[in-house]
């Protein structure tokens, strides 16, 4: 499957994070520049999975497209990152496919991110998937990580027919606010967390598609769904 999206910040650009001199791998999204995943041959994290430029689009109406395809016997899962660090502000992301039907090993990614371990990495996520990530039939989640401390992770499904979605977090000094919306602008769901917050840094939005211990989205048939 592909997934559409794409974010609004109202943050302020703070630091400029030069993660790549191979501008093939740059694309320019939601006004501003993001760096494409690329592995070759060799398995990276979530996953482990192979990443691949090729399944990382942006189309002619500017939506951001993530795909994950088996291409040269290896299944290629997609991600894009953001090449700036944003810091506190709010952080919107609309998804303009209906997920309800992936395939339990497919994870959709939207947060935040450090290489610099310090913090749990600095991360704040938005996650989807029907498999042991989040979880049928609370298939979405909104964490701090690490998400196993308490107070740091909210399960929540979308309303039945949910076709398109909104999900935005605004991250602030010792709290973040976590907010989803249908395709009208109808609250889903709020969730407000304190626990865990991390001061920003050099974090980065990442934005991926992947599969969960690199297992083949083979479509499952479960007569309870």
């Amino acid at each position: 499957g592909s997934i559409p999206a794409d974010i609004e910040s109202n943050a302020v650009a703070k630091v400029v994070v030069d993660r790549t001199n191979d501008k093939r791998l740059l694309i320019d999204f939601a006004n501003r520049t993001w760096r494409k995943k690329h592995t070759g041959t060799a398995v990276w994290g979530p996953g482990p999975n192979y990443f691949s430029k090729k399944q990382v689009k942006v189309d002619r109406d500017g939506r951001l497209r993530l795909r994950i395809a088996k291409r040269g016997g290896l299944w290629r899962c997609a991600e894009a990152i953001l090449t700036q660090s944003l810091g506190y502000g709010t952080y919107r992301f609309r998804v303009d496919s209906d997920t309800s039907g992936f395939p339990n090993p497919v994870v959709l990614g939207l947060f935040t991110y450090s290489d610099n371990a310090e913090m749990a990495h600095r991360e704040i996520d938005v996650e989807f998937s029907n498999g042991a990530v989040v979880g049928w039939p609370d298939n979405w989640q909104y964490a701090i990580q690490p998400y196993y401390e308490q107070g740091h992770r909210y399960r929540f499904p979308l309303p039945a027919g949910t076709q398109k979605s909104v999900h935005e977090f605004t991250w602030s000094p010792g709290k973040v606010d976590f907010r989803s919306f249908d395709a009208f602008g109808q609250p889903i769901m709020s969730q407000t967390m304190t626990n865990g917050v991390p001061l920003p840094g050099d974090e980065v939005i990442h934005i991926n598609l992947w599969l969960l211990d690199g297992t083949p989205p083979v479509q499952e048939t479960d007569p309870s769904r």
